[in-house]
């Protein structure tokens, strides 16, 4: 968490497709600290929700030529 607020400074809206590097290692360094050494930045991928990390999983998973399709589900974001 540290290293994340230290680098708040320096932050930008966008980062690289797996997420911001000091937010990964953060992550990384929480699962080091409960036990799992193998934790490591570079296998850490964040994203802005559900949806998005689904499409990067499926994209990870299936041939680039199989045609695939999913179902996103959005939410309001004003009153009902």
């Amino acid at each position: 968490m540290q290293d994340m607020i230290r680098h708040l400074p320096a932050s930008q809206g966008y980062s690289e497709s797996a997420g911001i590097y000091s937010a990964r290692t953060a992550v990384a360094q929480y699962y080091q600290d409960r036990g799992m050494r193998d934790a490591v930045p570079e296998d850490i991928y964040l994203g802005n929700g559900v949806a998005e990390l689904i499409t990067i999983t499926l994209q990870a998973l299936i041939n680039p030529w199989t045609r695939s399709s999913s179902l996103l589900r959005t939410t309001r974001c004003g009153p009902a």
